[in-house]
């Protein structure tokens, strides 16, 4: 089964150690808001939704994507590596993808 975007925010949030308060802050919106994201009763409007994967280093497309515990997509940011290593951790990636497909 997936987890909803609420789901989604609520465990980001919380693995950063924030409170809904402090997320709401960030944000510039109110805790009843994000409290309404959480329980879905109201999702991200497309301009806060950048804003949310930004928090959180996550894609935007996270909050969408239909994951299972421990099937989620990672993201990790290796803008920060120079041109050699990026291609060398992406190599690494596709090999192990396609290991996977085999076993």
């Amino acid at each position: 089964m997936g987890l909803s975007m609420g789901t989604k925010i609520k465990d980001l949030r919380e693995k950063a150690g924030m409170s809904q308060t402090e997320l709401a802050d960030k944000l510039n919106l109110s805790k009843s808001v994000i409290s309404a994201y959480e329980k879905g009763i109201r999702n991200p409007s497309f301009k806060v939704l950048p804003l949310l994967a930004k928090i959180f280093n996550v894609t935007e497309t996270y909050f969408f994507e239909k994951g299972e515990w421990g099937k989620q997509a990672v993201t990790i940011d290796i803008s920060d590596l120079n041109k050699d290593q990026q291609k060398i951790i992406i190599s690494l990636v596709n090999e192990f993808k396609e290991s996977n497909k085999n076993n």
